[in-house]
């Protein structure tokens, strides 16, 4: 199947890359084993033209804001979440990382959180639609 981390973000209209927007892109988890936060990838979200979608973070939106902010990044750095991808379910919310964790509480997961520029592109590119999909195959 398709992963989680390109199809979360490209349902909702957000390409983890786009020509002007990011040129790479990272994947990283922020729940490690035994409940542990990874901080690692935050230094990541420094890289210019870059995208960060981050894994299993939905219910540590919060510790992410505040360790990211700790690292210098900006409170209107762009970011989404993206919940039940693809599903009839689907839902995204556009944010910033001073948004996240008030965003957060309104999403049931399973979800991604996806950083950078690209988030703007949301509202600009086609959503798939899994309501319309399924139809179309009837």
């Amino acid at each position: 199947g398709i992963s989680s981390c390109v199809a979360g973000s490209a349902c909702a209209g957000i390409p983890p890359t786009a020509r002007g927007y990011a040129s790479s892109f990272s994947v990283v988890s922020a729940h490690l084993k035994d409940s542990k936060f990874n901080t690692d990838w935050l230094e990541l979200l420094k890289i210019p033209n870059h995208t960060t979608v981050v894994l299993m973070g939905l219910s540590l939106a919060g510790r992410i804001t505040e360790a990211a902010s700790a690292v210098g990044i900006p409170g209107d750095f762009p970011a989404a979440i993206v919940a039940n991808a693809s599903r009839p379910d689907q839902q995204s919310v556009v944010t910033t990382l001073d948004g996240l964790e008030k965003a957060a509480a309104t999403i049931h997961g399973p979800a991604v959180i996806v950083f950078g520029e690209v988030v703007k592109l949301h509202g600009e590119l086609p959503l798939y639609q899994a309501a319309k999909s399924a139809e179309a195959l009837r």
